[in-house]
């Protein structure tokens, strides 16, 4: 459903949306024009908020790779690189290989973006394009009730093929001051903070007293500790208390937190470490079933 800005405001009345026990209120969009190369590494991983979305200026925008050299002057849709608008496993990944540097940011919403195409053998053109949107960041903002695990392959190429900017700005506004809100509805004595000051000594004693074994699937990684993490119950990263903390290997804590991202290597080896505990229980199961009274 394609919303305008004055729409949404009446809209919200008349459902009268409950945060924090008051009604959303519409906020007025800035009216300002974003569409620039990204020149640093820092300019973009200060796009990273924690509403889960890229903010730029207090506003939603886009990023996506502008260099498509790669492929030739007539590379098909499904090739081209993809527009990005949350914090996503992809976002992720580019973040721990120091690669932002490639990324253009825009709110473009025409559904048209300027990207660089290969002519010839050594030369470049500039050409306008529409680009398809990345799948993750559909299911985080739910675009069209999008879900990588519900739906079917061709459900959500339809739904990719048909993806309007001017649709997912309007829903990612409503998402981005729902948060704001939220944020503006708690007292600021409870907002949470930074982790102590020795938040890391701390961690590597709760996995130590623990025996080095994640209490979500019981998997042992004595050997691999850095595969452990210590979860924060409620959220707050400032309660240390030991009822609060629990040790979680980096798969488990993935299902707490949403944008989290494991390597393949790492899940393979955690996958390993769980099979190896299933097969030594599995052992010791037989060994008491055969055990003479």
């Amino acid at each position: 459903m394609n919303i305008n800005d004055s729409g949404i405001g009446d809209a919200l009345k008349k459902i009268r949306v409950q945060v924090g026990g008051k009604p959303i209120e519409w906020i007025p969009r800035p009216n300002i024009r974003i569409d620039e190369d990204t020149e640093s590494v820092d300019e973009i991983e200060n796009l990273f908020s924690e509403s889960g979305l890229l903010i730029k200026d207090n506003q939603p925008v886009f990023v996506y790779i502008r260099d498509h050299t790669v492929g030739g002057p007539y590379i098909d849709a499904r090739s081209r690189k993809k527009l990005h608008f949350t914090v996503c496993p992809t976002l992720r990944k580019m973040d721990r290989e120091g690669r932002f540097d490639r990324y253009r940011i825009t709110n473009r919403s025409d559904d048209q973006y300027p990207i660089d195409v290969r002519v010839g053998w050594s030369s470049s053109k500039e050409t306008t394009v529409a680009l398809y949107p990345c799948q993750y960041c559909l299911g985080i903002v739910k675009y069209k009730c999008f879900s990588r695990k519900t739906m079917s392959r061709q459900a959500r190429y339809d739904i990719v093929q048909s993806f309007s900017a001017k649709e997912a700005l309007n829903l990612l506004y409503q998402h981005f001051d729902i948060f704001r809100r939220q944020m503006s509805s708690v007292k600021p004595s409870t907002l949470p903070t930074g982790y102590p000051g020795n938040w890391k000594q701390i961690a590597q004693r709760i996995k130590k007293d623990r025996g080095y074994i994640c209490e979500g699937c019981d998997a042992n990684l004595a050997e691999q500790r850095y595969l452990l993490d210590v979860h924060h119950l409620d959220g707050e990263k400032q309660n240390i208390a030991l009822r609060n903390l629990k040790v979680l290997c980096k798969l488990c804590h993935a299902e707490e937190h949403p944008h989290y991202t494991v390597s393949y290597i790492d899940r393979g080896k955690i996958l390993r470490a769980r099979r190896t505990n299933k097969e030594l229980l599995t052992k010791i199961n037989r060994s008491r079933l055969h055990k003479p009274w």
